[in-house]
């Protein structure tokens, strides 16, 4: 950390999802999905209400006075749901590394976008963002560490 607390970097994962409109659907890789942004946030949107059913679900099961990075170290779900549907490069090499971006410095938040770097700096470990936009698509995002 730096001074007055403020978070140097941080560890995340993602689930992210690419969307294309108008000219840009030329430039998608053989094989992925093409969805309109509309598409893609209700996807993301769909895949947020599964993942609050489970953590409420994991605090009626180990208690409400457990923190989120308690939690989370009890969930399977955000590595499934990665899994599935994100199109980051970690998502098909399966088990606890998928959607892993490793340690984030904030300029890099930065670069990806000022939403994203945002969005990430009120993030205590096992949270999650909403969603997140950037230059690759639309994020979700844990802090993990």
């Amino acid at each position: 950390t730096g001074p007055g607390g403020d978070i140097k970097s941080a560890r995340l994962r993602h689930i992210l999802i690419r969307y294309q409109d108008g000219p840009r659907q030329a430039n998608v890789p053989k094989g992925e999905v093409v969805r309109s942004r509309p598409e893609a946030e209700a996807l993301l949107r769909q895949l947020l209400r599964e993942l609050k059913v489970e953590l409420d679900g994991l605090r009626r099961k180990f208690g409400r006075t457990k923190k989120a990075e308690d939690l989370w170290l009890h969930s399977t779900l955000f590595l499934k749901l990665c899994k599935e549907h994100s199109i980051c490069p970690t998502s098909q090499k399966g088990g606890g590394m998928c959607g892993d971006m490793g340690w984030v410095s904030r300029e890099a938040q930065r670069k990806m976008s000022k939403e994203f770097e945002a969005a990430v700096s009120v993030l205590r470990p096992g949270e999650w963002s909403d969603i997140v936009p950037s230059a690759d698509g639309l994020h979700i995002v844990q802090r993990i560490a």
